[in-house]
This record gives structure tokens, C-alpha cells and sequence, in this order.
């Protein structure tokens, strides 16, 4: 899987062995949301909503199996702005792919969007900062760069699950790539804690689900943008079975350089 810049997930995952993983919190996973047979539309129910703004057509199902998928929901365009993080990033994204890629946008499957669960969740954060979550704006950030409103809980969630969604259905077989187009991004989000835009950890979460839903013995996340993805590092640096790669700038007068 490869995380992109601030805010989009692209899912390559591939199926790399079937070997047996010892009891820890993915095996509660599995024991709560079941077998990877019947986890491929897990709680809650996909929304099917969110459409695309102008002209831009996107083929909702159909698409067989091998093809590429793209989840995308405007309702994460009302999280709050966080700085150089904004809803502009996303509309400018698909904008961009309307004009300069329409076959192809074409040919994608969309997949509906979905929030993730507590349980999901939990695999990268601790309750305490889940809780955090379902409190905001109430909820004090005490972060730089950081702000919420009323949206932000509930984007967070759809960022995270839309990027399960995806692992879902390339880890079953039935598309062999995909693309979430989801804000806020997740790369510096920590176990407890919340920075640099970030509320969760879409693609440390994601990837723990692989893991555990699917017996994957390997999974590779490549972190590409200009920032270092500090949380994701720390979440998945150490752990067997995954290997986690950044490649981001590093010079003396750049934002984040103390993350470097």
C-alpha cells in the first residue's frame, strides 16, 4: 500500500503468503468481525453516497474482477481547515483526473465510502485517543496545525474506512488496485496522539486489518510526500510482517524537519 502526500491512500496490496499469525489483537479482530469470507462488507454498512462535483462520471459497479477502485465521499470536503490542509486539495485532485484522465476515471470501480469501527480503529490507537475523536470540537487539540469542527470526528472515520474498504476488496481478489481519495490524511497521527493534520491513522489501521483479516505475512506501506511520516513509522516500524519506507524531503529550512 502506498500512502501519498496529505490525504490519499493507494492501495496495491497484494497477497503475500497465508501463514499463521500468533493470538494478539488482530486475532480479537478476527474473533469480533469474523472470517475474511464474511468480513468483505464489514460494520457499518457502506454508505453509497458522495457524489463527484461537475461533470465527472464514475462507474459505480461492474467493473469485474482485476480492475482499479476509487473511493471518494464529499462529505469529507466539511472537515475543518488545518492550515495548508483543506477541501481544495481534493476537489483539485479529481478535477485534475476529469480532465486529464476521463477514460480511465472511466474504467474505475467506485467503491462506496464507509467509517471505520472502534474495533478497527483500535488495532493503531488507544481508547483514549478514539475517545478524543468522537469528542471533537469539543475536545481541547493541543497540537500546532491542528483544528476540527463538527465534521471532523465523522471524516476521520470515512477517511479510515474508505481505506479498509479498499484493502477489502483487493486482499478478497476482486480488484487488483485502488485509490482513496479521503482528507484528513493520517501519517502523523500516533498511538495517542494527534499532529500535523492528522486525527487517524488510515494507512496503519488499514494495513493491521490486512494482517489480521486476510493472513498476509507481509505487507509493504511506502509513505511518498514531502513531510516524514513520524506516526506511521512509529506504529509500524518495528512490528514483523510489515515493512514501512518514506520518502520525504529533508532540508534545513523545511516544515517537520525535527521528524527527519
Amino acid at each position: 500500500a502506498v500512502e501519498g502526500g496529505a490525504g490519499s491512500e493507494w492501495g496495491g496490496a497484494g497477497r503475500a503468503g497465508s501463514g499463521q499469525m500468533p493470538r494478539s489483537r488482530w486475532s480479537v479482530l478476527e474473533e469480533l468481525e469474523g472470517s475474511p469470507e464474511r468480513s468483505r462488507s464489514p460494520s457499518p454498512s457502506p454508505r453509497g453516497r458522495g457524489g463527484v462535483s461537475g461533470s465527472l462520471r464514475i462507474r459505480r459497479g461492474g467493473g469485474g474482477r482485476g480492475g482499479c477502485g476509487l473511493v471518494y465521499d464529499e462529505s469529507m470536503l466539511k472537515h475543518a481547515v488545518c492550515g495548508l490542509e483543506r477541501p481544495d486539495r481534493l476537489v483539485a485532485i479529481m478535477t485534475h483526473l476529469s480532465a486529464h484522465a476521463p477514460v480511465e476515471l472511466e474504467c474505475c470501480e467506485r467503491i462506496p465510502a464507509r467509517e471505520c469501527t472502534e474495533v478497527e480503529a483500535l488495532l493503531a490507537h488507544s481508547k483514549s485517543h478514539w475517545d478524543c475523536l468522537l469528542g471533537l470540537p469539543a475536545t481541547q487539540l493541543r497540537a500546532a496545525h491542528m483544528a476540527s469542527n463538527e465534521h471532523t470526528a465523522e471524516s476521520s472515520r470515512l477517511a479510515a474506512g474508505s481505506v479498509i474498504a479498499l484493502v477489502d476488496r483487493v486482499c478478497s481478489g476482486e480488484l487488483t488496485s485502488g485509490f482513496a481519495l479521503v482528507r484528513p490524511p493520517g501519517h502523523h497521527a500516533g498511538h495517542s496522539t494527534m499532529q500535523g493534520f492528522c486525527f487517524l491513522n488510515n494507512i496503519a489501521i488499514a494495513a493491521r486489518v490486512a494482517r489480521a483479516r486476510y493472513k498476509l505475512e507481509r505487507v509493504l506501506v511506502l509513505d511518498w510526500d514531502v513531510h516524514h511520516g513520524n506516526g506511521t513509522q512509529a506504529l509500524l516500524a518495528d512490528e514483523p510482517g510489515i515493512m514501512y519506507i518514506s520518502l520525504h524531503r529533508k532540508t534545513k529550512d523545511f516544515y517537520h524537519r525535527r521528524f527527519a
